[in-house]
Formats: C-alpha cells, structure tokens, sequence
C-alpha cells in the first residue's frame, strides 16, 4: 500500500506542481494585464477597515490563513528540500512564491464574492463553494470538502505533531509521549470553537512570526560576511540540472526545480483551496481587497519566513544529509548561536505546529458544516482531532504522510481548474476595486 501512493504520489507530485506553476504564471499575467497594478492600490488593502467589535476584520482572517500555512514545514520542510535539491531549489521557492501569489490571490476573491453567513451571522465559505459553481456540480464541492477533511488530519495535525515532538526530542530530550500531551490538551483548549480559534490564531500568530523572524536574524548577522556568497550559490546552483538532459525537460527534471517547485506550493498552499476558507471568514465588502492580503500571506511565508530558515541553514555550513531534516535546522541553528538556543527554537517549532493544526482545525469544521454536521459531530471532530495529535507525536513517518500528499495534490488540481474557470470574475472582483474611491484611476479607460 505505502508503495503504491509514494508511486502515485511521485507522479502528482511533479505533475501538479509544475500545472500550479504555469497556472499561477497565467493568472499573474492576466491580473497584471487588467488591473494595472500600482503600490499605492496594494498598500491601502493594508488600511484596517471598520468592523463591528464581535466581528472577524480583514487582518484577522488573513492571521487565520497564515495559521494554516505556517507551520513546522517553513522549518524542516525548507531543510528537506535543500537537502534533495540542494540550495538551488531555494530559488525555485522564490520563483514559486512570486507566480503563486497571483493564484491565491484569485481564490480569496472567489471565496468572498461565493461565501454565505451561517446561524450566527458569521462569514463562512471557502473552495467548495466557488469550486460548485465553476463545475455545476454540487457533489464536486462535498468530494472537496472531504479531502480537505483528510488533509486536516495528515497535513495539518499528524505530520505536525511528529516534526514538532522531534524537535523537542532532539533538542532538549524531551518525550515524545510528554509533546504529545502537550498538544493534545492545547487543542482541546483553543480548537473548541470556530472563534475560539480566531481569537487565538490572532494573537499567536504576529508574537510566533517575530520570534521566529529575531531568532533567524541572529544567525544572519553572526555570518553577515558570508551572505553574498551563499546567494550566489542559490542562484548558480538552481540552474544545474542534475538529470544530465539538455533543453527545457533537463529544468524540468532538475531536481532543484523539482524540490523548489513542490516545497514552495506545499509550503504556502497556494492554490491549494484551504486558505479561502480563512479569507471567507473576513467582515469585508471588497473581494478583492482581501485577495492582496492573500498575496501578503505567500509572500510572507516563502520570501520571509522560509528563505530566513533557507538562509540559516547554509549559512552554518551544517550537513544536510542528517537522519531527518527537523535535526538538520535544529544543528543549523546550534551550531551558530549555541546549545542554549533550543529551548527557544523547540518552543517556536511546537508553536508552528499548534498554530497550524489550529488553522486545519477550522478548515475541518468548516468542511463538516458543509457536509451538514451537527453540533455534537463537530464536537467530536475536536476531540478526534486532539487525540490525533497525540499518537502523531508517537508514530513514524510512514503512509500517513503519503495520504497527505496525495489529498493536497487532488484538492489543487481540482482548485485552481476551478480558479482558471472562474478568472472572468476575479476580473470583474478587480475591476471594481481598482474603479472604486481610487485616484489613481484615469476615467473609464483604466482596465479595458
């Protein structure tokens, strides 16, 4: 069984990663050609918008999305890809992130303009409904829900439970057993409810991002005289391709390519059809005002966060061709700043973790209530969840993370055909909010 999904796996992997490429360098085309694009435009998204008090503002939605998106793989996810592709897939994230950010743009102007208001008068929505309608096929949406379902499992809960009790194993001794408690109460505590997680995504996220964001800057400075030249091995190395076979299927084939392609769609979920979820949820009446705070999320998750652990890494020179690769960017950063660094940077991995298992948390609900859960199954989708949790702090890597891989690549090939379907509305979406109050607009001649 394991060996059939890591062939099946294999084969999505590099076919969908190089389809949500060409997809996002398409949508990025398209948007740059109809919207001319000005800082200005982009920068007044960043202006808080007036919100009732009980309600979910713009900024903290995108905080949710970056719960899902972040996680321990902007830290050993970016060790694992240096160590198969090498420092050149590092330029690829880049790349990736660049073209991407396009795409997850579309899909948080599509999930607000396709959202609904639940009992509560609450905002809620996400891929499943934009994707119905691109399809007109209602069980389309339920199939997604489903996966996303299995992704909140796997991508979101087991895999990190398991990065994060290794780290805390290998850096401090740590129990995996003792992690695994830890993670699981956690859960139960801030997972309980939809605004439960809100609340708490909104005030981790900003404190865990800084942190992280100091922690890797010291290393930075401490081998600052070393920085020029480890982005010139980034960028020789991206275009060497290992396969030995000429022309565009030798880049294709470059494993560099390949690993940076993958790791960064994995790493920012671009395309992928979750984050939507999270953006639904904003008190905003401008889809495409939220779509920027879309891109703001990629950029900052690839050309921040996981280029300051890519830059960690090789600038401590430390092997990449450990046991795993959470030891590889735990001996990066030791070995530069010294044992006494663990303690905070187990800490931060733990916090990686728990943000995003809280992130998957409320996409799974979400999908539930879709589905037509009650109370009492969501209830007991938390507690599922928790325990989950627990035994991924025990268990060995193995075929859950290949069913995470194989429900990530389904839900975006299914998402962004469906993006690619509905690209005339997140036009239109765009069209509005460039006309609307800005004046940088030249009349009616400004979008043809």
């Amino acid at each position: 069984m394991y060996g059939i999904l890591e062939k099946i796996n294999s084969f999505l992997g590099s076919t969908v990663t190089v389809f949500l490429l060409l997809s996002g360098i398409t949508v990025t085309v398209a948007i740059i050609n109809y919207t001319a694009l000005h800082p200005v435009r982009f920068l007044k998204t960043l202006t808080p918008q007036k919100t009732k008090s009980d309600s979910r503002s713009p900024l903290g939605s995108l905080c949710l999305a970056l719960a899902g998106t972040l996680g321990v793989g902007n830290i050993s996810g970016v060790a694992a890809a240096i160590s198969v592709g090498g420092a050149g897939s590092v330029f690829w994230m880049w790349m990736c992130s660049f073209f991407c950010a396009a795409l997850k743009y579309a899909e948080a102007v599509l999930a607000v303009k396709y959202r609904i208001k639940d009992l509560n008068g609450e905002y809620e929505g996400g891929a499943h409904l934009y994707i119905q309608k691109a399809y007109r096929l209602p069980a389309l949406g339920g199939f997604f829900c489903i996966l996303c379902l299995l992704g909140s499992f796997t991508t979101g809960n087991v895999t990190q439970a398991n990065a994060a009790a290794q780290s805390a194993e290998l850096a401090l001794g740590v129990d995996p057993m003792l992690c695994g408690v830890i993670l699981t109460v956690l859960i139960l505590i801030f997972c309980r409810s939809g605004s439960a997680i809100y609340s708490f995504t909104l005030r981790l996220i900003p404190l865990l991002c800084v942190g992280y964001v100091i922690l890797c800057s010291c290393v930075m400075i401490k081998n600052s005289d070393q920085i020029g030249e480890v982005t010139q091995m980034i960028l020789a190395s991206a275009f060497t391709a290992r396969a030995g076979v000429g022309g565009a299927l030798g880049v294709i084939c470059n494993r560099a390519v390949r690993f940076g392609i993958t790791r960064g769609v994995m790493s920012n979920e671009a395309g992928c059809g979750t984050a939507p979820i999270a953006h639904a949820s904003a008190n905003t009446d401008s889809p495409a005002a939220q779509g920027f705070l879309g891109i703001i999320e990629v950029l900052f998750d690839t050309l921040v966060l996981c280029s300051l652990t890519a830059y960690v890494i090789l600038l401590s020179g430390v092997s990449t061709d450990t046991e795993s690769s959470t030891s590889t960017a735990i001996n990066a950063f030791t070995s530069t700043l010294g044992n006494a660094v663990a303690v905070p940077l187990a800490i931060s991995m733990l916090l990686f973790a728990l943000a995003s298992a809280a992130g998957w948390n409320y996409y799974g609900k979400i999908s539930l209530t879709h589905l037509g859960a009650s109370k009492k199954t969501l209830n007991f989708y938390t507690f599922f969840y928790a325990i989950c949790a627990f035994f991924g702090a025990l268990i060995p890597e193995g075929i859950i993370w290949q069913l995470s891989d194989l429900s990530i690549y389904t839900m975006a090939f299914i998402n962004t055909c469906a993006v690619l379907l509905l690209i005339g509305e997140v036009r239109e979406e765009t069209k509005l909010f460039v006309k609307k109050d800005d004046p940088l607009s030249v009349g009616k001649n400004v979008i043809p």
